[in-house]
C-alpha cells in the first residue's frame, strides 16, 4: 500500500529538491506538499478545505522543515504532539547542516532528522526509519 508523506516546507527551491529525491529514490509513497504553516495544521486537523478525510486522509508521517527564522518548523512539532488525535504520529525533521537548529531538531522528539543537503541515501535512510514503525494497514 502506498504511504503518504507531509512535507512543510516554505521554500519553492526545497519543495523541488524533495520531490525531485522522492522520484529519484522511486519510493511509493503519495507526497503531499504544504507550504505554510497555516496550511499543515489545516491539513493535519482536517479543517477548512482538507474537512473530507476521504480526499485529505492523514499522512503516515510528516516531514518539517526546521531553519525557519521564526521557530515555526519547531511550533508545528509542538502543536502535533499536543494533539491527541496526533501525538503519535512519526515527524521528521529537515534541517540544514550548518545551523545551530540542527541540535534543537536532535534535542526535541522528532523520530529522525533528515539533513540538507541530503543524498538520496539519507533520504531513503530516513524513510525507511519512519516507516519501519508505521503499522501497515489491516
Amino acid at each position: 500500500m502506498r504511504k503518504r508523506v507531509l512535507l512543510f516546507e516554505p521554500l519553492p527551491a526545497d519543495q523541488k529538491a524533495f520531490r525531485d529525491a522522492v522520484h529519484t529514490c522511486e519510493f511509493n509513497v503519495e507526497l503531499i506538499i504544504a507550504g505554510t504553516l497555516t496550511e499543515t495544521m489545516a491539513y493535519l486537523s482536517g479543517a477548512e478545505f482538507f474537512r473530507d478525510r476521504e480526499s485529505f486522509p492523514l499522512p503516515d508521517f510528516c516531514v518539517v522543515n526546521v531553519n525557519d527564522i521564526n521557530g515555526v518548523g519547531f511550533s508545528l512539532l509542538r502543536w502535533i504532539r499536543a494533539d491527541v488525535a496526533l501525538h503519535t504520529m512519526k515527524v521528521l525533521a529537515f534541517a540544514e547542516r550548518s545551523q545551530a537548529s540542527t541540535q534543537q531538531a536532535y534535542d526535541l522528539p522528532f523520530d529522525a532528522v533528515l539533513l540538507k543537503p541530503f543524498s538520496p541515501a539519507d533520504l531513503l535512510n530516513a524513510f525507511d526509519l519512519a516507516l519501519q514503525s508505521v503499522p501497515l494497514p489491516g
